[in-house]
């Protein structure tokens, strides 16, 4: 899902400065403190790196899981920002940072050319892994790919 939003964020030339998820527990759960979902979000510097925004997640999930039952995800990024630039992070190694977007470009190219099942992540082909069959829903709900291909699943926007 992060991978998702995150094309569709490089796509639009957008950056969010904010990241959230929302977990629904099953239906009917609640858990040993009264809760049935929780939605948590993150201040982040400026990103729309499909590495970066799935770090920025799993921390929320870490931080707030507690062995629930789960049934529905939910991730959204807000309080975007519209630049071309790169901003390095000072802790980090800034060639490392230039092939991250490198390769997030590439996989977008790819994408954009041979549909957006051409290219997943190697969990994605195992046992209950989401990201091809998401791939043709709409924010998790049939209808098409929404802003991640185009028309007939080839790139081609019409």
């Amino acid at each position: 899902m992060a991978d998702q939003v995150a094309t569709r964020l490089r796509r639009t030339g957008a950056k969010a400065e904010v990241v959230s998820l929302w977990i629904g527990f099953s239906m009917g759960y609640v858990d040993q403190s009264g809760i049935r979902e929780f939605h948590q979000q993150m201040k982040v510097p400026a990103t729309n790196s499909s590495k970066q925004i799935a770090n920025y997640l799993l921390q929320i999930f870490d931080r707030h899981y507690k062995y629930q039952d789960i049934r529905n995800v939910a991730v959204n990024c807000s309080k975007l920002v519209y630049s071309k630039a790169l901003q390095l992070d000072l802790f980090e190694d800034p060639d490392e940072q230039v092939k991250d977007l490198k390769i997030d470009y590439v996989v977008d190219t790819i994408r954009k050319k041979y549909g957006f099942k051409s290219i997943v992540h190697a969990n994605s082909i195992m046992e209950g892994g989401r990201a091809i069959a998401r791939s043709s829903l709409v924010g998790g709900h049939a209808g098409g790919m929404s802003g991640l291909e185009g028309a007939e699943g080839h790139g081609k926007t019409y």
